[in-house]
This record gives structure tokens, sequence and C-alpha cells, in this order.
């Protein structure tokens, strides 16, 4: 209470640990592994369903190639509130979990549309269902 931007600068500064991705020589191997996978795997579709789940919500009602997704809205408020918590608090990156477990479902949408445009500018009917 007695140095509000020393706080605000200090939380800050832990995003850079919560986002982290990259490996480190006193981590283990696997979790090396699992920090660039989760990022470099994960976080792209994330990222994609996340804009689609958005743009659609913001253009109207949902059509036959658009995703449907009812309660998306609460469970990213809840990510967000989650991780807004753990970065205020100083938590250790592992609480960074939870969060992406709550981003599958959004995940899963931008896979979705990728496998789409793929199998749509390829032709594989056969490959992808």
């Amino acid at each position: 209470r007695e140095d509000p931007a020393r706080y605000l600068r200090l939380s800050i500064s832990r995003l850079r640990e919560y986002f982290k991705f990259w490996p480190e020589e006193n981590s283990g191997r696997a979790s090396n592994y699992a920090r660039m996978l989760s990022s470099g795997i994960f976080f792209p579709f994330a990222l994609l369903g996340l804009m689609l789940l958005l743009f659609c919500r913001f253009k109207g009602h949902p059509t036959e190639t658009q995703p449907k997704a009812p309660g998306t809205s609460l469970l990213l408020l809840l990510g967000a509130g989650y991780a807004l918590v753990h970065l205020l608090t100083w938590t250790l990156i592992r609480y960074r979990l939870p969060v992406d477990a709550m981003l599958v479902p959004v995940a899963a949408v931008g896979l979705v549309a990728g496998l789409r445009c793929f199998k749509r500018n390829h032709k594989l009917y056969g490959f992808i269902g």
C-alpha cells in the first residue's frame, strides 16, 4: 500500500516469467520440452481459436462454417482472472497450467478451422474427415 507504483512494476515484470517458453539450463529436459511444445504447438491454435471466436461473437450469429461455442466468454474471463491473480501474487510458472487447460477448447476451435482450411486448399478429402 505504501508504494503501489513499485508493486505494479514488479507485477508487470512477472509477465516474462509467466509466458516463458524458452529452455533453461536449470530446468529438466522434460520441463523444457513441455514448455516449448506448449507454446510452439498449443499457443498458435489457441490464438487462432480465440480470434475466430471473438470475430464470430461480434459479427453476429454463427453459421454452419463458424464455430458455435456457448460459454466461451465465461471460460475466457475465468482464465484471464486466474492469470491476473497469479501475476499479481507472483506465483510460480506451474500455476499457468490451469489456464492452458481452460484454453484447450479454444485451441480445438483453431485446430478444426486450420484443418478445414488445409483440407479445402489441398484437396485431401480422404485424409482429413
